[in-house]
């Protein structure tokens, strides 16, 4: 693989392949709620219909605000999102590489060996082999190594992007169900995103420099020679011109990860007490998780065009398969306050991404890494909420944190804290104000601000963003930016 000039085209696909796809993402609602929880966060608020699809306690909870006319109610959303990595530095370093190899033209044309040719770039160039100046060759091979171990280094950290689309469906029925309540969710998560994984440079100048101590013995007369300098750089010299040229060959990958995710749920929930000092209330819901994981694979050395990219990514095959879990809850509320717990993925469930051909790939690290995000197991997760608020509900404070962190199908960590507020009118044409502060504790450690409203009494809008930018091709943008659209139902 030859770490040429397309570097800064592949890098750039990189950051921008997650938006790119929009229209195929999305993400789970327990990483990224949507609908009014997207502003909310994961609380049972109850200042509209569904308070929190993610506590199983809810449902009975949330029956207690239907009428003896009703017969069902629920909310319908849709929503999308970006999230960028550091982009602006990775578009900087990849300049700065892309300067040092703008002159492609004074190496060595192809000339022997599996590393000549179209690697050609500065650190070479004329040598007077009957006086190579090594000293001065080495520092600049050196040069050139570091800043392209300092992009690989981006690219496995900052270098990623993500689109998500979510869409939900609830519904709480209002018949007696085996003494309880009965409730329905359906939910349609794809996530798709790109990471990278570097394979660093190991790149010995004592070591580069032994070995060019040979060019001492090279004539005019002599073929051209390609030299191994550690660290996967190579240095071809063509004695009849003096000419030289380097390459680096490196298994540094950029991966892009998809996962298809269709999930019924269906919910039992019922009134375990009613105190004088307030109402206990727990849930269980069973739910069918069919999931289909896929995942491309492609040395950043080897991409030339977004094309090519974005046809392995539509042609990708899925790995498809469906697995029983199971989320508990309890809630307890009072005239003025709420707390409640619910524990998700009690079974934790695996799933596999296919297969990566790795023929062509020799670093350890790179295999390992490769071998290591191949399976997706969901991991139980303890969320805590609590809520307070006056007794008619019109004002209310919430509280809601994540006692652990959990990885979704691409690998990226969540652990969501979140302070919101609403307050609940009796207009039809405004009827609810939402707000709150959500942060990621884990992964990308991201705070967003979100805020919402409820219009013509169903019709909810949310919006939420972060105050951190990010820079592409100069212009700033949110680091993460979401967006919900839904409706409320009640019939």
């Amino acid at each position: 693989m030859k770490l040429h000039s397309n570097l800064k085209t592949g890098l750039s696909i990189s950051g921008l392949i997650g938006c790119t796809v929009l229209s195929a993402s999305v993400n789970a609602a327990s990483f990224n709620p949507t609908g009014v929880n997207l502003s909310y966060g994961a609380v049972s608020h109850g200042q509209g219909t569904i308070s929190n699809n993610l506590n199983p306690a809810s449902g009975a909870y949330d029956r207690t605000r239907m009428t003896s006319d009703d017969k069902v109610m629920g909310e319908f959303s849709l929503g999308g999102g970006l999230e960028y990595g550091n982009l602006d530095n990775l578009f900087e370093k990849i300049d700065d590489l892309a300067d040092y190899f703008a002159n492609k033209d004074d190496g060595a044309n192809n000339g022997g060996g599996d590393n000549g040719g179209d690697g050609g770039g500065k650190p070479g160039g004329d040598l007077d082999i009957s006086n190579p100046d090594l000293d001065a060759l080495i520092d600049r091979i050196g040069v050139e190594a570091a800043s392209a171990a300092a992009i690989l280094a981006l690219v496995s950290t900052d270098g990623f992007a993500r689109a998500d689309i979510s869409n939900q469906f609830s519904l709480i029925s209002n018949t007696n169900f085996l003494g309880g309540t009965f409730s329905f969710n359906f939910t349609r998560q794809v996530s798709s995103g790109a990471i990278g994984i570097e394979d660093e440079f190991n790149f010995d100048s004592q070591q580069a420099l032994t070995e060019l101590e040979s060019l001492f013995a090279l004539v005019p007369e002599d073929p051209i020679t390609t030299f191994d300098l550690s660290g996967g750089i190579s240095i071809t010299v063509e004695p009849s011109t003096g000419k030289a040229s380097f390459a680096f060959e490196n298994d540094s990958l950029l991966v892009t990860k998809a996962a298809k995710v269709s999930e019924f749920t269906f919910g039992y929930s019922r009134e375990y007490g009613d105190y004088e000092s307030g109402s206990l209330y727990w849930g269980v819901t069973p739910k069918v998780v069919n999931i289909g994981l896929s995942n491309v694979a492609t040395r950043i050395g080897d991409i030339g065009d977004s094309e090519s990219l974005f046809d392995d990514i539509k042609n990708a095959e899925f790995n498809t398969d469906t697995a029983i879990d199971i989320d508990l809850g309890v809630l307890w509320t009072a005239s003025n306050y709420s707390i409640g717990a619910s524990l998700l993925d009690l079974v934790q469930s695996e799933f596999e991404f296919p297969v990566i051909d790795t023929t062509q790939i020799e670093s350890e690290k790179v295999l390992d890494t490769l071998k290591n995000i191949r399976q997706y197991k969901s991991k139980r997760q303890l969320k805590l909420e609590s809520g307070l608020y006056t007794s008619d509900k019109k004002w209310g404070l919430n509280v809601a944190v994540d006692a652990n962190a959990v990885e979704d199908p691409l690998g990226q960590s969540f652990q969501w804290a979140s302070i919101s507020g609403g307050y609940k009118s009796n207009s039809w044409i405004l009827s609810n104000l939402r707000a709150g502060l959500h942060s990621n504790l884990s992964g990308t450690k991201l705070s967003q601000v979100a805020i919402g409203i409820t219009a013509l009494k169903y019709f909810n809008l949310d919006l939420a963003s972060t105050l951190e930018t990010t820079k592409i091709s100069g212009n700033s943008y949110p680091k993460n930016v979401k967006l919900s659209l839904g409706f409320n139902y009640k019939f």
